[in-house]
């Protein structure tokens, strides 16, 4: 399947709002092809002018992701289309949670795969 880059900045405000294990269907924790743990981060997705939703995505990283407080941007964050049993929508990874300090704020504090 292919991944589609996406372009966060146009998402609007995020707060990370929980973490929990993905998991098989028999309740086992996911892995990638790595074998690295990977992990789903729900996001409440704010936009001017609309409802707020909750926007799930995958991380993969070898323990929980500590999440910032307040407002986050997603680096390498990417789309993927899935058709299964008659159902389809839009599932979501990305490489890092960076939390984003108000100008003249300061540093970041990032979540997920580790920098190389």
């Amino acid at each position: 399947m292919n991944r589609v880059p996406v372009d966060e900045s146009r998402l609007g405000g995020l707060t990370a709002i929980g973490v929990s294990p993905k998991t098989d269907p028999s309740g086992a924790q996911k892995k990638n092809f790595e074998g690295i743990l990977q992990w789903v981060v729900e996001f409440l997705h704010r936009q001017e002018g609309q409802r707020s939703e909750v926007l799930q995505v995958t991380f993969t990283a070898p323990q929980e992701p500590t999440l910032p407080n307040g407002p986050v941007r997603l680096d390498g964050l990417y789309a993927r289309h899935w058709d299964m049993n008659g159902k389809s929508g839009l599932s979501f990874d990305a490489e890092r949670i960076v939390a984003s300090s108000p100008p003249g704020g300061a540093g970041t504090k990032t979540a997920g795969k580790e920098s190389d």
